[in-house]
């Protein structure tokens, strides 16, 4: 989940599955006839590349298998941590940890509680109404919610400036890995002592220009974004997420750079994100998703009025 922060709180897709003994047996018959002394180059490359299909299928597999595990969830529960840094010249040079607090029961039922150092914000959808409230200031904005989580995704984004992005919240609204996830490849391994799959995968962006905080326009390049999920073998939930972006370009001053004032810079971004608990039972209560406003709470517009007024 991608908080974003200006000052403030921040369908399945058909796969057929490796077939484990056929694997098993293209790697035997590789190794015999490499131990026999002979395999002419195409072969090897014939080999290769059926290996690496096969573990590409397998991995695409998974993942199916983990989007069904979330879809298949009537309910979900769950706390993480999510960390995710600016890196310039090999050194952070900004950096964010926000503890993630989730509630969710389909249809459209949720709750979200962001904390970070600078304040915190809390999310209700309670199956008619959807509310944002900042406990800091004191305020809250309401408005209809929508029918789904996968509709709730653009209001969610809109209103609260939070974006879902290939985590638990993602894999609750969206009915499939989506296609631009690519080179996946899938190990075995463990995590916090419980036996998972380690599936990577490359999402690429385009290029584009994009306009900084300083009114500027920057330009950026095509560039290849490495995702890493840890997988639970027994019920296919994530344990943690990692991402890596280089070559983002940035202003500098958006950063706090040392380095010459509205420069832009080449950085690397990197997200971590920990699942420190998660379930699918027992499902919350009703009144888990309600706002209950505080005393004195003021009300303000939504993002949207705002928005709209000013244009």
């Amino acid at each position: 989940m991608n908080v974003f922060r200006g000052g403030r709180c921040p369908v399945v897709l058909p796969q057929v599955p490796c077939c484990p003994a056929a694997l098993c047996s293209l790697t035997q018959t590789v190794r015999r006839v490499q131990g026999a002394g002979g395999l002419s180059p195409f072969l090897a490359l014939f080999l290769w590349m059926s290996l690496s299909s096969a573990r590409a299928q397998d991995a695409r597999a998974i993942m199916n298998k983990m989007d069904a595990a979330y879809q298949h969830a009537d309910s979900y529960i769950g706390r993480a941590n999510v960390d995710d840094s600016i890196i310039y010249n090999g050194a952070p040079i900004r950096s964010e940890n926000v503890a993630v607090e989730i509630k969710a029961r389909r249809p459209n039922k949720l709750f979200l509680n962001f904390s970070t150092r600078r304040g915190s914000r809390q999310v209700f959808s309670d199956g008619f109404n959807f509310t944002v409230y900042d406990p800091s200031p004191n305020r809250f904005s309401t408005v209809r919610t929508a029918p789904t989580f996968a509709a709730l995704m653009p209001i969610l984004q809109l209103q609260a400036e939070v974006v879902a992005t290939y985590d638990p919240l993602y894999f609750l609204s969206h009915g499939s890995i989506p296609p631009e996830i690519g080179a996946l490849q899938v190990s075995n391994g463990t995590y916090d002592g419980q036996p998972v799959y380690r599936v990577t995968g490359v999402v690429h962006e385009a290029a584009r220009q994009s306009l900084s905080a300083t009114g500027s326009i920057v330009k950026e390049p095509a560039r290849n974004n490495n995702w890493t999920w840890w997988i639970d073998k027994k019920t296919y939930l994530l344990h943690k997420i990692e991402m890596t972006a280089a070559g983002k370009k940035m202003n500098a001053s958006e950063v706090r750079a040392k380095t010459t004032a509205n420069k832009i810079i080449s950085v690397t971004v990197f997200l971590r994100h920990t699942v420190v608990s998660a379930g699918t039972t027992p499902a919350p209560a009703d009144d888990a998703f309600v706002f209950h406003p505080p005393s004195s709470a003021q009300e303000r517009q939504p993002r949207t009025a705002i928005l709209n007024r000013k244009k």
